[in-house]
């Protein structure tokens, strides 16, 4: 099997896709957010605060008004649950793996059972590993 076919299907670009005014906007907000708790005297609350911002950005790219906004609710509120988690079980190595071994079951279970939810399990558990501490 070659790796032509699959370089050449990544590297199609569809130009009508893009949006550079949003992508200038969500960057500046980003970079607002991490300067903001770098001035703040916390920069890891900056990057928190960053990730969850970056989460609810995207949940906000599809759908009409009313599916956006509660997409974007929904990642609001699992993004807080997974960051809270995060920060409870990364003090222990074991229970922050059990945690993150039985986040993700969950968290793939429940995007098979509802397409629209696979964005928001990923960022659910990029979420929780990164605020578990493990790298």
């Amino acid at each position: 099997m070659s790796l032509a076919p699959i370089l050449l299907q990544s590297l199609k670009v569809n130009p009508a896709g893009w949006r550079p005014g949003s992508a200038t906007r969500c960057a500046l907000v980003l970079g607002l957010v991490l300067i903001s708790g770098s001035l703040l005297g916390h920069p890891s609350w900056g990057v928190a605060a960053a990730i969850g911002a970056f989460n609810a950005g995207l949940a906000s790219l599809s759908g009409v008004y009313r599916t956006r906004l509660r997409t974007m609710f929904q990642v609001c509120l699992v993004s807080f649950g997974c960051a809270l988690l995060g920060g409870l079980v990364g003090t222990s190595l074991p229970l922050a793996v059990l945690t993150l071994t039985l986040g993700c079951l969950l968290f793939t279970v429940y995007g098979e059972v509802v397409p629209a939810a696979a964005t928001l399990t990923l960022q659910a558990i990029m979420t929780l590993l990164i605020l578990s501490g493990l790298r």
